[in-house]
């Protein structure tokens, strides 16, 4: 189903997708509907008229006026068959919703079965069958199966379901089952069509209930959701049930994408000046350049992460015990307010049909949460430095403008090849790939970036440079597995291209003793962690700044920031983006929107409407500028667009509507052209030059450009120490780090903070507009000074 019927975004609470909705005469069932997400569930439905059972292992006393409770014990299919047989009339909803999570030691119900796939799965499966009758004299019936992003750690094993023969392992038990259901709404979906049921998989993402009530505190720090004072936080990663996002269809038309939920738009502005007038001509409609595919440029994925999953502990130790699929938790860590995922999937649609607002069964998967879509999103563009690709989403250069691209020296040299006697400085790699948002370009471009240092660099300090490569998933407990083999394998240092939830591993590492290089402080831990984690960029606050300083530059002075409407965006409004406006005399105000299913018109409208000269979107997904975009030029917007966050739109739309329009970030893209220092240009390329030699020329795009980046400021970083083998000694040298940055014309400096308070230990961000040929031309401002364009 497109997301033109999702009109919800980020923040959307139950009370918004039942808006309207009237479900008297309907009758639902929610398994474990008495507690947690179920509890929720229930309130809303009942708030909406409907007539709601939660099916429980045993009643509880709880405040729900209208609520009925019946028993039972999805582990005990003669319970399942009691409670099917004591149903009378027709059946309207099923949830599928209670379930248990990484049950610690290999335990078996009644029959035999292994306990997690017994309850998450196979109970919802004899519960359904059970119900079939009912569900299909109630025409037009759903079945919601409340499934996890866990699904991708397991399929189902038919050869040994109950771990009779393989070792037990919790995670893969409980990723099966899910596995599991999802397979349960695809069979369901297909079988009973013909009796009108539909069934539909969806993934709550993370969310805080009585599910991890036997989370030790160490691991709940690790994780980043407990303080050290033991007071309960909520991560980035992490969301209460109002955040599960809907789907997105790939390379979506605009349009599609409008819904009925408004943007908002909050002016904060403490500025009165004047807007700069004008002269420029509207831009012409915006039309579509034909593409050849909807997954041809871009591999939009419809897959997530969350529903439940726990970091395993540096120890190693059980951190989940069971937890019964009704029970209210006596350690419940946040109470789940709105259950707006379970609730997407029973809104009424036009003439009463109940319609299924989330994961159709032709999607698996889910969406990843919007938090961290925005995350990936602006980061990754960012990195990407608005490249001209075909192909950005997927990390291929394309066609795109490749003739423009600096020339590449006639040969490389010989170069000084690394002693192969010494032994080996040996890191820890990670990276964004065991996902569907994978980034295998960085990877890529990371091992040509190793091979370089060593053929032509000597090595480290004539040590071969040795990387063991660990892929991540946006998982904590995923990030968490792989620093803690660093940490077993005692690298010298871990280097990370992109890792969302590298705030989880942090812990292990600065236990051990072992120093993280990034090329960019994204998340508040690693930005917090000065002293153990080194990032030879700008910090991420510095480079927000950096955003609005560049277009200050070109003469900007009634500016509109578009942001996503999350509780971080709101903070970076109030700490960075508005101080620097005010600092620089200029007015500005912020319009929030919902990431990836604005209305686009009516968010375009508001923005014209308040008469700026510049309208920026530093945190916009390529969807939503591909929404954006268009929707100012149809709005008679003329003026100056900063699309920091984006770049398909430069390869999508024509030259006539994309030339003008500014982007920036860390450095310079391969396909940057003009206006560039000297040594900058060489540094392109060489790089180049040296990916065609290794047959990599296709990930000589900016993601590759990146990686290659993270491998020569590394080793020049660690070549510092006495002992580069060593954890010990390249922390110590790391501290007072200095030197030259790769393509960049400039120098990392590690012993002042790049930003107060900051493990950055970069300063610069880049600015570009995009030019009538679709390559982009360096600004004359460029590269800015990120730290100095930090508020006072």
């Amino acid at each position: 189903m497109s997301n033109s019927s999702i009109p919800f975004g980020a923040r959307a609470t139950a009370t918004d997708v039942l808006a309207g909705a009237d479900l008297r005469g309907k009758r639902v069932v929610v398994t474990g509907g008495a507690s947690g997400l179920g509890l929720e569930t229930s309130r809303a439905l009942l708030a909406a008229g409907a007539e709601v059972t939660a099916a429980v292992r045993r009643p509880l006393d709880i405040a729900l006026p209208g609520l009925a409770q019946l028993p039972l014990d999805l582990t005990d299919l003669a319970s399942v068959r009691r409670f099917a047989e004591t149903w009378e009339g027709p059946l309207d909803v099923l949830v599928a919703n209670a379930g248990i999570m990484a049950v610690p030691t290999r335990e078996l119900s009644a029959e035999g079965w292994e306990l997690q796939l017994a309850t998450n799965f196979l109970g919802h499966f004899a519960l359904a069958r059970g119900l079939r009758r009912s569900l299909a004299t109630a025409q037009d019936a759903r079945i919601v199966v409340v499934s996890s992003g866990a699904h991708r750690s397991a399929p189902v094993d038919l050869d040994d379901l109950h771990f009779d023969r393989r070792p037990y392992d919790r995670w893969t038990a409980y990723g099966q089952s899910k596995s599991a259901d999802i397979l349960l709404a695809v069979a369901a979906g297909t079988r009973w069509a013909d009796d009108g049921i539909v069934a539909n998989a969806l993934n709550p993402g993370y969310i805080l209930t009585g599910l991890q009530r036997h989370v030790d505190d160490d691991t709940m720090r690790a994780m980043g959701a407990m303080d050290e004072a033991g007071n309960l936080v909520e991560p980035d990663y992490f969301k209460t049930p109002r955040r599960a996002p809907p789907p997105r269809p790939c390379s979506p038309d605009p349009r599609t994408y409008a819904g009925s939920r408004a943007a908002t738009s909050r002016t904060t502005s403490r500025r009165t000046s004047s807007r700069t007038a004008t002269t420029a001509s509207p831009r012409t409609p915006w039309t579509r350049r034909p593409r050849t595919g909807c997954g041809s440029s871009r591999r939009r994925s419809s897959a997530d992460h969350g529903g439940g999953r726990v970091p395993v502990p540096a120890d190693g130790t059980p951190v989940v015990g069971r937890n019964g699929a009704d029970e209210q938790s006596t350690h419940r860590l946040r109470r789940p307010s709105h259950s707006r995922a379970a609730l997407q999937a029973v809104s009424l649609g036009r003439k009463g049909t109940l319609l299924m607002r989330i994961t159709s069964r032709r999607r698996s998967g889910a969406v990843p949460h919007r938090q961290q879509v925005a995350r990936i999103g602006a980061l990754a563009a960012l990195l990407c430095v608005t490249t001209v690709l075909a192909a950005c989403g997927d990390d291929r250069a394309g066609d795109g403008p490749r003739a423009n691209r600096p020339a590449a020296p006639a040969s490389l040299g010989p170069g000084q090849e690394a002693d192969t006697s010494l032994p080996p400085v040996k890191v820890g790699y990670q990276n964004l790939e065991s996902t569907a948002v994978a980034l295998p370009a960085f990877r890529v471009g990371f091992e040509a970036g190793v091979k370089y240092v060593n053929e032509h660099l000597g090595g480290v300090k004539g040590h071969p440079l040795e990387a063991d490569g660990c892929k991540t998933d946006l998982t904590p407990e995923t990030t968490i597995n792989c620093d803690n083999r660093f940490v077993d394998d005692g690298v010298a240092a871990v280097l990370v291209n992109i890792d969302i939830a590298l705030d989880a591993g942090l812990p292990a590492l600065q236990k051990a003793g072992i120093p993280v290089i990034v090329s960019l402080a994204d998340s508040p831990a690693v930005e917090r962690a000065q002293g153990t984690v080194f990032s030879y960029g700008a910090s991420r606050r510095a480079t927000d700044a950096a955003a609005l300083k560049g277009m200050i530059e070109t003469g900007s002075k009634n500016v509109i920031i578009a942001l996503p409407d999350t509780s971080g965006y709101h903070e970076q409004w109030e700490d960075v983006y508005e101080p620097v406006a005010d600092q620089n005399d200029v007015k500005a105000d912020v319009v929030y929107y919902q990431l990836g299913s604005a209305d686009y018109g009516t968010l375009a409208s508001i923005i014209v409407a308040k008469n700026p000269d510049t309208v920026l979107l530093p945190a916009a997904n390529d969807t939503d500028c591909d929404g954006t975009l268009p929707a100012l030029a149809a709005a008679g917007f003329a003026g100056k667009i900063m699309a920091g966050s984006c770049s398909d739109f430069i390869e999508k739309f024509p030259s006539s509507q994309t030339a003008g329009i500014y982007v920036y970030g860390l450095l310079p893209a391969p396909q940057w052209v003009g206006n560039l220092p000297e040594s900058v240009e060489e540094d392109l390329a060489v790089f180049n030059a040296y990916m065609e030699q290794e047959g990599q020329g296709e990930f000589a795009n900016a993601f590759g450009m990146q990686g290659f980046a993270l491998a020569l400021n590394a080793a020049s970083m660690l070549a510092q120490a006495d002992d580069p083998t060593t954890s010990v000694s390249t922390m110590a040298a790391l501290k007072s780090a200095q030197g030259a940055l790769f393509a960049q014309d400039a120098s990392y400096d590690c012993a002042t903070a790049g930003a107060p308070g900051s493990s950055a230990c970069g300063n610069l961000t880049w600015y570009g507009q995009v030019q009538d040929d679709g390559t982009i031309l360096n600004s004359d401002f460029s590269p800015i000074d990120a730290n100095a364009a930090l508020p006072e």
